[in-house]
């Protein structure tokens, strides 16, 4: 991965072969990013996107091969814990399978990934919330008073 902070915001290039989620991870940690939101695009030759089961609360997992265009990433940078979260959203192309969407759960560059990252200037959490059966944005509730 290459990147260059400007600011409170952070350019990043992911090169061919390296997942996506994981080095995200891993830059998160090493920078001290307290939470944050980013976007993206790119391309991909394996993917494994999902979506929440609301009924079972579990994600479904579906895996794509092939030559995949990143539309478009988007998501957000918390915390649960000691451990960085990444939540981003993907619309995608497959060659062959047309286009799809989901929560991103991994994705192999074949090309290049290039994120922009605008980091929050204080921690923000995740925990869960048993109904839903998530990690939900751990947030004051709005006053409408």
């Amino acid at each position: 991965m290459r990147c260059l902070q400007l600011g409170d915001r952070w350019l990043l290039r992911f090169e061919k072969g390296e997942e996506v989620i994981d080095g995200l991870r891993r830059f998160v940690r090493s920078a001290g990013i307290p939470g944050g939101i980013l976007g993206g695009i790119g391309a991909a030759d394996e993917m494994t996107v999902a979506f929440w089961d609301t009924v079972e609360k579990k994600y479904r997992d579906y895996l794509h091969r092939g030559l995949i265009e990143i539309t478009s990433l988007s998501g957000n940078i918390a915390w649960a814990g000691s451990e960085p979260v990444v939540h981003l959203h993907v619309s995608a192309y497959h060659e062959t399978e047309g286009g799809f969407g989901g929560h991103l759960v991994s994705a192999r560059v074949s090309a290049t990934v290039e994120v922009s990252l605008d980091a929050y200037p204080s921690r923000v959490e995740r925990l869960k919330d048993a109904e839903i059966g998530l990690a939900l944005l751990d947030l004051p509730p709005l006053d409408r008073a």
